[in-house]
């Protein structure tokens, strides 16, 4: 995908690794847990998770994003090349789900985490509140500013459907590529979530655990435990 393409080698300076994550998933998983880190991109989480003695896998879909490749596999989310119940914990985040073609693609997709987890499984996603998103539809969100290089996003509304175009400019770069995301809603997330057989154990605004504000929190966290 030549969004992440042009992304991969500046991805874990855009995107830094939130230590908040790794305590959360900590604490959802007994130590030596198997977890799963489905759009791993860099592998920042499951390196850091690995390190303190956690049996990590990665699945990214792009290759040119793998950066810790010993403990992880290029795959698809729609179809996870593991065995059922394989998994203690499966994390994804980075808006990641978002990247399914629709809302009942992104059912699927949960209908699959499900199966590589094992009964009383944890599941953590994160994506963005859409809500809020759907009813302000600003044209773009706050550019990421590092030392080096300035990435912007800017949103298009297409039906059911949002046009994410993102522009990376920098001394010695000054790129743009696109990609379509699938702005689920709360209820439709929630109804695709208990579809799947899941159930819900916490939802939160941040990996910090604040709380979940619809009309305010940028990112939409949820707990999951595998029924």
């Amino acid at each position: 995908m030549e969004f992440y393409q042009m992304l991969s080698k500046y991805y874990d300076v855009i995107f830094p690794l939130n230590k908040k994550t790794v305590e959360l998933v900590s604490e959802m998983t007994a130590k030596g847990g198997k977890i799963l880190d489905v759009g791993c991109a860099t592998g920042q989480l499951i390196r850091a998770l690995d390190n303190i003695g956690y049996d990590v896998t990665g699945l990214e879909y792009e290759p040119q994003l793998i950066g810790y490749s010993e403990k992880t596999i290029s795959g698809d989310m729609h179809n996870l090349p593991f065995d059922n119940a394989t998994y203690d914990t499966l994390v994804c985040t980075g808006n990641t789900l978002a990247h399914g073609s629709s809302v009942t693609d992104i059912a699927n997709i949960l209908s699959e985490f499900s199966r590589v987890l094992k009964t009383g499984g944890k599941a953590l996603i994160q994506i963005l509140n859409y809500d809020r998103i759907l009813e302000k539809r600003p044209p773009q969100l706050s550019a990421i500013k590092t030392e080096d290089i300035t990435f912007e996003r800017h949103y298009e509304y297409e039906g059911d459907s949002i046009k994410f175009t993102g522009k990376l400019i920098g001394e010695d770069v000054q790129q743009a590529s696109s990609v379509q995301l699938c702005p689920i809603t709360y209820k439709e997330f929630i109804s695709a979530v208990e579809g799947a057989g899941f159930k819900i154990e916490s939802i939160y605004g941040g990996f910090d655990k604040s709380n979940f504000q619809i009309e305010s929190s940028f990112p939409f966290i949820i707990l999951l435990s595998n029924a």
